[in-house]
């Protein structure tokens, strides 16, 4: 085994970072999708509006 480098962060504090990225991630890819699915109801209605 090696000695840990000093100057690296303790594991346990680059867990709690990289849960805190995917919990982020996550949230984006959520918003992301409702607004997708708004743009699309938004989108129909024009449509059917167009139509009628």
């Amino acid at each position: 085994m090696l000695l840990q480098d000093p100057s690296d962060e303790p594991a346990s504090v680059l867990r709690k970072r990289i849960a805190a990225e995917k919990a982020e991630q996550a949230a984006k890819a959520k918003a992301k999708k409702t607004t997708a699915k708004g743009h699309r109801k938004m989108a129909k209605k024009k449509s059917a509006k167009r139509v009628a």
